[in-house]
């Protein structure tokens, strides 16, 4: 997607809202769109974790578009055959580092989804909206 993209999509809402939608509104009009548009599980991990940076740096709530993220990355790694995970913490947290080494049977991971950690502390932005930066790693039986 491009600087086109954007102004097409930008005309569309316009014409749809009758109104001049905001930047913002473009671009998470553009994420939706990109999220419908793609099946490879890896990619809509990678968007929805877009979307979530997006969100939060909006100052906006980012859990659901980082859950999504998290659920496309177990979907991901289940179809390369991995059976357990383990998760990898990326902040310093208090809450997030209660989880860190932490084994999980894909399936119980994909029902639970105990990452993004809803506890989490982490204030990537300094707007006092958490976005937790944990992540599952495939564990590799011997």
């Amino acid at each position: 997607m491009g600087k086109k993209d954007f102004e097409i999509e930008k005309n569309e809402l316009e014409k749809k809202f009758g109104q001049q939608p905001t930047d913002q509104d473009v671009l998470y009009s553009l994420f939706n769109k990109l999220v419908v548009q793609t099946s490879d599980f890896q990619d809509l991990k990678s968007i929805y974790y877009s979307m979530a940076l997006f969100l939060n740096e909006e100052g906006h709530d980012s859990l659901n578009a980082n859950r999504s993220s998290a659920k496309m990355g177990l979907a991901a790694l289940k179809n390369f055959g991995v059976k357990k995970v383990e998760i990898l913490v990326n902040s310093g947290c208090e809450e997030c580092q209660k989880l860190a080494g932490q084994i999980f049977d894909i399936d119980k991971a994909m029902t639970d989804l105990p990452i993004p950690n809803q506890a989490c502390k982490y204030d990537l932005n300094n707007n006092d909206k958490p976005l937790c930066r944990c992540e599952y790693l495939p564990v590799i039986d011997d």
